[in-house]
């Protein structure tokens, strides 16, 4: 180990500490006839340039020594071929001899301001050889022999010296357990020692149950004088060994001092079966008592101990840790950053590794925005830190631990996660943290600046935090135009939504004048706009934010009461009649709001009746389109479901479903058949004044059409057989495709009904291309008043692995429209053909296809001759789902040439804006076309 040399400014203690990475040396690395193993304390000569690393060898191998070594910390990083061994010095003892076997064990040194070096050795008790303390030249010769104090000599239980081999001691230094570490402060005044167990007057050795008292020792460094001792407690044995009864230790192996009172202290625990713990703890010795007059340590009631605290538990590097015990200052870094080198001792055991750990730190306060920093990653990432203060604005615990945001002034905020929060830990309170800045982040998402495994101490309360920061409106426009330009290559605040909602994070925030565009989801969230919605467009008749081609409303923000009891059950277009607020924050792919204060009021958007619904009538038909969202036999929806087929759909001819999962619902029981699943929505439609409607559907295999594990869902049709007529043909099944055939009358489907494609990796699992395999189209031949109509019902791949709209890349990778677009392909295809068979076929492709009238997927379908009706939909009534506060169409009706003409479409809209519980994410979407007999469009 090492202290800086004499006359070199004081620390004021570390701050913030960044792991530089680490190098080892092959097992016995040949150096001057010798094998590089065992180092046990290092030193860095600034005026050199090098480190002296101490080996720990009793002469078995080589005669006590010390080596030369240099690191290569070029860039600011350690790399694998950093470190350079270039000599060797061997000790000599008082007589200028190298010391003989197990003269001496060798375990610390430092480096003195007048070129002179201090080493010490742990001697061989059990040999009777007592430990010593020595000032050496750099040729490695003994100039001068610290006294030792009595107590700390190996004394016979008859009071007499240890010179017999294997004798017991009762009091003294035990057996390996003597001087291990050596540190010289800057002031060049003093030295600090410390045995690495308690002496065997002063208490046990450290244990699984308990941790050692250990005498930490102050020198004089001009005279080698013992000035005093202080008690310092280590750690007990951080893991039990495996088998319990295998071997395991436990102490203090190294010091470094910062100052005279402060210093650096390295404790490593060792069990069989469960390797290596290393930590490293502060230490305060302005308070601790002076111990230098006591006989024994136990039972020290009254007796101050040094300050201790935890710095860092080396197992946060996630690497595999080997014996670390020398500790030392290094050279600074080009930034002027100083660095700390770790050294192991492999006890030139070939198993073992000579590992080099390199650090960097910094002892200038560490604050909230120090860490949040301007930009999307935090300038101090991957750093720990330490003594960083602010003032808690909300807790999210779980399981003994969970997160907290704090927050410096108005201005800054930053979210800590701990495994353990104090007790008693409230708003308001002012905190000291410590922990290590990271940047976690889901995958394609941004991450969040976070200080993990935080470590939380209540300086004071202040009461309540204070209002907090209005975000929106005229004091504080969210830019509403994009949210990135410039593939994040440009922090604009002022100008990027996603950088104006990251400069924020973590901070405690007010929205004003909220307006709800999201209505109250599962998971008790909506989706606002500040100051009323002012200036947002394009709007929808009741208020929320239309998704256009190239505006993604990107000034909507999620309100999420996850850290309150209550839900919100807001609707679009309803306002809350006060300020919004809580701390703002980023996860699942979105910038929200946590709501910290129950949710204010609500000023309730008028109601707004549904339409009314399209009638049927003497040549024409009404036809639906109805995601279901994940129906089941026991789902207590179905009746509220049923009264919109009925009344606001008016019972139309034909309804075309997705999303229909088989009789055992989610459970995962190998189950595929919907028999009940229909039979219960047929029943519910029937008994309220429906038409008992016809079921034409195909089961799936299990687990191959996508949806929820288990769930097995699919698409079907509802016919009124009143006024359509289907005939069955051939022997539909799940891996059957449809052909398109001929009769007299022209083309026609075989089977009926049938499966589009059921095997082409557009809809098959195919991992070559990246395909999961999803829900089949289902093509249906129906016959009204004479005429011949190939339905298609589709609910096309999900954009589930779509990147984010706030997401890490810019623009946004639409993945998943790869895959619908092939889907589209595959039923354009279908229609083509029944339109290459006869020009005039009336040909219908509905459902949910999972994408917006403007994207590619819909642009294929629409390349041929099919005409999307949903284009007729006023602009301000199109959208059929509501995802995050923006109001979309995912659903869709197309039709043929022959249908084009007089056909009419409109939106219901009863679920989108709606709060759950409702029976259905998806509005419908209802069409009525006109049919003659002879084929052709009526005028």
């Amino acid at each position: 180990m090492l202290a800086l040399a004499a006359g070199a400014a004081e620390a004021t203690g570390i701050r913030r500490l960044e792991f530089l990475g680490h190098a080892t040396l092959p097992h016995g690395h040949p150096v001057g006839g010798t094998p590089v193993g065992g180092l046990s304390a290092l030193a860095y000569d600034a005026e050199r340039g090098v480190f002296y690393a101490l080996a720990d060898d009793v002469g078995q191998r080589a005669p006590a020594r010390f080596y030369t070594v240099r690191l290569d910390l070029t860039g600011g990083k350690l790399d694998a071929g950093g470190v350079t061994v270039d000599g060797v010095t061997f000790l000599r003892d008082v007589d200028g001899e190298p010391f003989a076997l197990k003269a001496v064990d060798p375990e610390g040194l430092a480096l003195a301001g007048d070129g002179h070096l201090f080493f010490s050795s742990e001697g061989y008790v059990d040999e009777g050889v007592a430990p010593l303390i020595a000032k050496i030249d750099l040729q490695g010769n003994v100039r001068e022999l610290l006294r030792l104090p009595e107590r700390y000599l190996p004394r016979s239980r008859k009071g007499g010296w240890l010179r017999k081999a294997r004798r017991r001691s009762a009091s003294g230094v035990r057996h390996n357990q003597a001087f291990e570490s050596l540190t010289l402060s800057p002031s060049g005044e003093w030295l600090f020692t410390a045995n690495e167990g308690a002496l065997h007057q002063d208490g046990p050795a450290a244990s699984v149950e308990t941790g050692s008292p250990v005498r930490l020792s102050r020198l004089r460094a001009r005279d080698g004088g013992w000035a005093a001792e202080y008690l310092y407690r280590t750690e007990p044995v951080a893991e039990t060994p495996v088998p319990a009864d295998a071997y395991a230790t436990a102490g203090l192996v190294e010091l470094l001092a910062f100052d005279d009172h402060r210093l650096l202290a390295l404790e490593r625990s060792f069990s069989v079966g469960a390797g290596n713990t290393i930590r490293l703890f502060e230490v305060d010795l302005s308070k601790a008592t002076n111990v230098a007059g006591l006989r024994s340590l136990e039972r020290r009631d009254n007796v101050a101990p040094a300050g201790k605290r935890l710095l860092l538990d080396l197992a946060e590097l996630s690497i595999e840790l080997d014996n670390v015990e020398g500790l030392a200052f290094g050279p600074p870094l080009a930034d002027g950053r100083r660095t700390l080198i770790l050294v192991s001792d492999d006890n030139f055991n070939p198993r073992q590794t000579t590992q080099i750990l390199a650090f960097a730190f910094g002892e200038e306060p560490v604050s909230v925005a120090d860490v949040q920093g301007h930009g999307h990653r935090s300038p101090l990432e991957s750093t720990w830190i330490f003594d960083a203060t602010g003032v808690v604005t909300a807790i999210a615990p779980e399981d003994g631990g969970g997160e907290v945001w704090v927050t410096e002034g108005d201005e800054w905020g930053l979210r800590l996660t701990s495994s353990r929060l104090p007790g008693g830990l409230a708003p308001g309170d002012r905190v000291r943290f410590r922990g290590r800045v990271a940047e976690p982040a889901r995958s394609g998402a941004l991450s969040v600046t976070t200080v993990v495994g935080a470590r939380i101490e209540i300086l004071s309360s202040t009461g309540s935090p204070s209002g907090g920061l209005i975000l929106g409106g005229a004091q504080r426009p969210i830019p509403s135009d994009h949210v990135d330009d410039d593939s994040l290559t440009r922090f604009e605040p002022d100008d990027d939504a996603i950088d104006f909602f990251e400069r924020y994070e973590g901070l405690r925030v007010e929205i004003r004048d909220a307006l709800v565009v999201g209505p109250g989801s599962r998971f008790g969230e909506c989706v606002v706009v500040a100051g009323g919605g002012a200036g947002t467009t394009p709007r929808t008749r009741r208020g929320g934010l239309r998704l256009a081609p190239f505006d993604p409303n990107p000034e909507r923000l999620i309100v999420s009461t996850s850290l309150l009891d209550e839900p919100c059950r807001a609707r679009v277009g309803d306002r809350f009649d006060e300020p919004l607020t809580g701390v703002l924050h980023y996860d699942f792919g979105s910038y929200r709001l946590l709501a910290t204060a129950p949710l204010p009021g609500v000023i309730s958007a008028p109601v707004v009746a549904p339409i009314r619904p399209l009638a049927d009538g003497p040549g024409l038909l009404t036809i639906a389109t109805f995601n279901v969202e994940n129906l089941h036999p026991d789902d207590e929806m179905i009746p509220r479901l049923a009264a919109v087929i009925r009344d606001d759909l008016g019972s139309p001819g034909v309804v075309a479903l997705q999303e229909v999962q088989d009789d055992s619902g989610p459970e995962d029981d190998g189950t595929t058949s919907a028999a009940l699943t229909f039979a219960a929505l047929v029943e519910a439609l029937a008994t309220d004044g429906g038409p008992r409607y016809e079921v034409h559907q195909i089961d799936p295999l299990d687990r191959a059409d996508g949806g929820r594990p288990g769930g097995n869902i699919r698409v079907g049709f509802l016919v009124d057989p009143r006024r359509v007529e289907v005939e069955r043909r051939g022997r539909p099944g799940a891996e059957v495709a449809v052909e398109i055939r001929t009769d007299e009358r022209g083309p026609l489907l075989f089977p009926n009904p049938g499966r589009v494609t059921p095997g082409d990796p557009a809809f098959a699992e195919n991992r070559e291309l990246g395909y999961r395999a999803t829900r089949k189209p289902l093509a249906l031949e129906i016959e009204v008043e004479g005429r011949r109509i190939f339905l298609i019902n589709a609910h096309l791949k999900s954009k589930g692995g779509d990147d984010p709209v706030f997401g890490s890349r810019q623009p946004p990778h639409f993945r998943t429209e790869e895959q619908r677009s092939l889907q589209a392909a595959r039923i354009r295809g279908l229609a083509d053909e029944l339109l290459a068979a006869d020009p005039k076929a009336a040909v219908v492709v509905l459902g949910d296809l999972n994408d917006h009238e403007f994207r590619g997927p819909l642009t294929v379908l629409t390349a041929g001759s099919l005409v999307n009706l949903i284009e007729r939909v006023p602009e301000p009534d199109r959208y059929t789902y509501n995802y995050r506060g923006n109001s979309q169409v995912l659903d869709h009706v197309l039709v043929s040439p022959a249908l084009e003409a007089g056909a009419e479409i409109l939106i219901q809209h009863v679920h989108a804006d709606f709060p759950v519980p409702r029976p259905s994410d998806h509005d419908p979407v209802l069409a009525r076309l006109k049919i003659d007999q002879d084929g052709s469009p009526l005028p």
